[in-house]
């Protein structure tokens, strides 16, 4: 199923697991896919049994 840019309408291109719409690059279009996507994991709790780098136990 195709996505289309909440903006413009114009058909979403996929690059790293993000739809990001491709007039966004040029200028025509303000939906920003990867402000978005980082705003919505920055929201998301962490996976329980998932440790970062700071939380490791040397």
């Amino acid at each position: 199923m195709e996505k289309y840019c909440p903006n413009c309408h114009t058909e979403l291109i996929s690059r790293a697991d993000v739809h990001v719409c491709p007039r966004h690059a040029i200028g025509d279009c303000t939906y920003d896919a990867y402000q978005l996507n980082l705003n919505t994991h920055a929201e998301a709790p962490h996976i329980e049994g998932h440790r970062s780098s700071e939380t490791a136990v040397n």
